[in-house]
């Protein structure tokens, strides 16, 4: 076995036991500590020059609070580091307003997931961005690495999508899934209706989602991004159920109307939209990841901002 393979299995047995928020910030540390080649790839995500870095310091205690990580750096322009798998528990406005004398330091927030409050004056990092730049580093540990941030954050690999082989269908719903995931406008934001049963069917398959106002969370909506396929039709579709919106079907619908016009479908209480046929024949023959998610994203992204004024 050669050292790369070696070391990608070090990792992901590790990723069987050491799956706790506490043990991937402890691995960051040590890999930060240890790696150039992985601290390279932190910092960049940062912002940081490599060079700037003097010591990085895990679960540093002012007070009575304890952040994941402090980063400090020559400048003064320190970071703190609060480390998130699935846990929202930020500790927003306890780290925000924390006791320190001087500059005050720049806080990140380093997560699985995507936050569903805004949280002013912070960054947010995702680990699937860490790891997508880890996994292109050429280095072999950082490579290795990379597959136990993956799997402890659950973070699903994208492939560019192809049906030359059954599994075409799980990149296709992985990238849907990840262009619901990665969508926030000004007032909106996205999350996966996991629990929804007309999420995988027998002409269908993609992800029911929410689509909620920041801070007034009874503003929302709940379409439909899949690939819809039957005997006349096949295509990447946007689609509302009307019984899901009893109180502003009426005005989504107009709204629908009047941007796609004829475009709009209705049947069998569901109105929808097919992407143009020409992006959805780019979409399956171009082979190339970027293209695709840049194709996904227009479309979803359109639907939803015709209809989040009206939600």
């Amino acid at each position: 076995m050669d050292t790369l393979a070696c070391m990608e299995d070090f990792f992901g047995f590790l990723a069987e036991r050491l799956t706790l928020e506490n043990n991937a910030s402890d691995i960051l540390y040590a890999a930060f500590k240890s790696s150039d080649a992985f601290r390279s790839v932190v910092l960049d995500c940062l912002g940081i020059p490599s060079e700037a870095v003097v010591e990085i310091t895990r679960e540093w205690t002012i007070g009575s609070s304890r952040p994941d990580v402090l980063l400090q750096v020559r400048d003064g322009s320190d970071v703190l580091a609060e480390v998130k798998l699935f846990d929202k528990d930020y500790h927003y406005d306890e780290y925000s307003q924390l006791p320190i004398e001087g500059p005050q330091p720049r806080i990140v927030l380093l997560t699985a997931h995507k936050p569903w409050q805004e949280l002013p004056g912070w960054d947010v990092i995702q680990w699937k961005d860490l790891i997508k730049k880890a996994e292109k580093s050429g280095d072999h540990f950082t490579l290795a690495l990379a597959r136990y941030f993956r799997r402890v954050t659950m973070t699903k690999k994208l492939e560019a999508v192809s049906f030359g082989r059954p599994r075409g269908m799980l990149y296709l719903n992985r990238a849907l899934e990840r262009v619901i995931l990665d969508y926030q406008s000004n007032d909106f934001v996205t999350r996966i209706n996991r629990g929804a049963k007309d999420s995988f069917g027998e002409v269908s398959s993609g992800y029911c989602y929410e689509l909620c106002h920041r801070s007034e969370p009874k503003r929302r909506a709940f379409p439909y991004f899949c690939l819809h396929y039957d005997d006349t039709v096949e295509g990447i579709e946007m689609a509302l159920r009307k019984d899901m919106h009893p109180t502003n079907y009426a005005n989504v619908f107009k709204a629908l109307s009047e941007h796609y016009g004829e475009r709009l479908k209705t049947e069998g209480g569901w109105c929808y939209v097919m992407m143009l046929t020409q992006d959805f024949e780019t979409l399956l023959a171009c082979g190339d990841l970027e293209e695709q998610m840049r194709i996904l994203r227009n479309f979803f992204e359109q639907f939803n901002r015709v209809i989040e004024p009206c939600i």
